[in-house]
């Protein structure tokens, strides 16, 4: 599904660390599925921004907006 190595940001230094929160509204159905489904959906589309990496202060900063 997610190819690990791409999370790196620097290998062996610095990585993004992807966290998920599912949020049910409603019980009625399967929920685990839909909630994988959804999950994955998520992953397939999830676009990171370009990072830059300080290797004098190992510090990580990201360029935001457009």
């Amino acid at each position: 599904m997610l190819d690990v190595t791409q999370l790196a940001i620097v290998p062996g230094k610095a990585v993004w660390v992807l966290k998920a929160d599912v949020v049910c509204l409603d019980h009625d159905g399967n929920v685990e599925d839909a909630a994988l489904l959804s999950l994955c959906g998520a992953l397939q589309s999830v676009r990171l921004p370009k990072p830059t990496y300080d290797e004098r202060s190992g510090e990580v900063t990201v360029a935001h907006g457009a």
